[in-house]
């Protein structure tokens, strides 16, 4: 804590990667159809991250900025030979504003990224390295009576600079997407319901979520949450998973 503002610093020495579905269950998809190995780079001294944010709170506002060394938390993938690809392990740098403003019941949000560069896959499979930018800007409406209602929209903008019409791995230059988030809470928080659409006005696409909660008492808790993938676009990443509407049940039990 400093006159200056909030100084808070990190180290990641292990980063954690996102890894793809493996053979045989629901979600698995192989897009060579087997006619190549797909391998994974092999861990080297340099994955860790790190980084600083500085924060500043004036009267109901606050304001950060922020700069990091990161890893890509998804494996970019290239082609190692004519008969394997290799799952790629990326470093950028991040550099970030975020701030934050209240007005009674009202929260203003807003985000900005610039990621340099951040790596994409061209239609070779040969690694392409472009600085994109991410933003959105939120509006949270929260009247604090009893329910406890919330109402949440941001629109979000994501952008590759310098775009090339041969990358694969984005589909577009730019993304813009606006997601809803309506929520509310019952017999004294012990009953939560949350919708959240979030609709792409470039990809076609939406993915809409229903979470629920029912707090038994204080041991346990339990979940019923419902997804529904709608993809229009042929050419989105995720269209192959348009399919997958699921109902999820959960069972918390603490002691």
């Amino acid at each position: 804590y400093s006159k200056l503002g909030d100084i808070t610093l990190f180290f990641t020495p292990i980063p954690a990667f996102n890894e793809s579905p493996p053979p045989g269950t629901a979600y698995f998809q192989d897009p060579f159809k087997g006619k190549k190995e797909i391998i994974t780079q092999e861990t080297n001294a340099d994955m860790y991250e790190y980084g600083m944010k500085l924060r500043k709170i004036m009267g109901k506002t606050d304001v950060s900025i922020m700069a990091a060394h990161l890893m890509h938390n998804e494996y970019v993938p290239m082609i190692e030979s004519p008969t394997q690809i290799k799952k790629t392990k990326v470093r950028f740098f991040m550099g970030g504003l975020t701030f934050n403003y209240v007005i009674k019941w009202f929260l203003l949000r807003g985000e900005f990224a610039l990621k340099m560069p951040k790596a994409y896959t061209n239609t070779a499979y040969e690694i392409v390295k472009k600085n994109a930018v991410d933003a959105s800007l939120a509006c949270e409406f929260s009247p604090g009576v009893a329910g406890n209602f919330m109402v949440n929209i941001e629109g979000i903008h994501n952008r590759v600079l310098g775009w090339d019409e041969r990358i694969a791995s984005a589909y577009a230059e730019a993304v813009n997407t606006i997601v809803l988030i309506l929520g509310r809470q019952f017999y004294n928080d012990n009953i939560s319901v949350h919708w959240t659409t979030q609709y792409s006005i470039t990809g076609e696409f939406s993915l809409n979520i229903l979470t629920t909660s029912f707090k038994c008492n204080d041991n346990l808790t339990l979940f019923l949450d419902g997804y529904i993938p709608i993809f229009e676009n042929e050419e989105d990443p995720h269209y192959m998973y348009r399919d997958q509407k699921q109902l999820e049940f959960r069972l918390q039990l603490l002691f």
